[in-house]
């Protein structure tokens, strides 16, 4: 299913949005989360690190401090809200957390993650996730402060989101590596 970009804001915004008032949610207690497996023209794929994992005050020294540390990295993702579609919400998550720009592909793959909450009981996510291909990546965008971004082959990839066992999002590569190898393959 392919999916028209929306047409790109006259400005890219300068800041996150913040807040879950907008949230979408599936069932009670159960966040909508959208999410892309940025491409690069090249067939690299673009994770960046978690906000958690990259606290430092420059792109080039959280990248540095991500690659020495052994950050967590993960896939551009982040709450659906209510005002936008799907493919909105993905696309902005990819610029607040990356600065990338660029078209959604097509919708890639769906989960739910499950995983015990800090406070108690089960926290569930519903993810969905779409294939967008990068136009470009910009050198300021909203996390750019508190979050570095690497290129990977997709192998290379899969293997930074696996050394992260409580991370979910391996998922939506596995996805991808999976129908990039079925679209490659000849027809018999």
């Amino acid at each position: 299913m392919e999916h028209a970009p929306p047409a790109p804001p006259a400005t890219l915004p300068t800041s996150s949005r913040t807040g879950r008032s907008r949230q979408v949610y599936t069932a009670p207690n159960v966040r909508k989360v959208v999410g892309v497996v940025p491409v690069l023209p090249d067939g690299r794929i673009v994770l960046v690190s978690s906000s958690s994992s990259a606290s430092v005050l420059h792109p080039a020294a959280a990248a540095a401090a991500a690659v020495a540390s052994s950050a967590k990295w993960i896939l551009p993702k982040g709450g659906a809200e209510t005002d936008e579609t799907l493919v909105e919400s993905a696309l902005r998550e990819a610029f607040e957390e990356a600065g990338l720009v660029g078209a959604i592909r097509t919708f890639l793959c769906s989960f739910r993650s499950e995983k015990e909450s800090k406070h108690g009981g089960v926290r569930s996510t519903d993810f969905d996730f779409f294939v967008m291909d990068v136009a470009s990546m910009e050198s300021q965008w909203p996390e750019s402060e508190s979050r570095a971004r690497e290129l990977f082959t997709p192998e290379q990839a899969l293997d930074a989101l696996l050394s992260h066992k409580s991370n979910s999002l391996h998922l939506a590569l596995e996805a991808y590596i999976t129908s990039h190898k079925i679209a490659a393959r000849p027809h018999e």
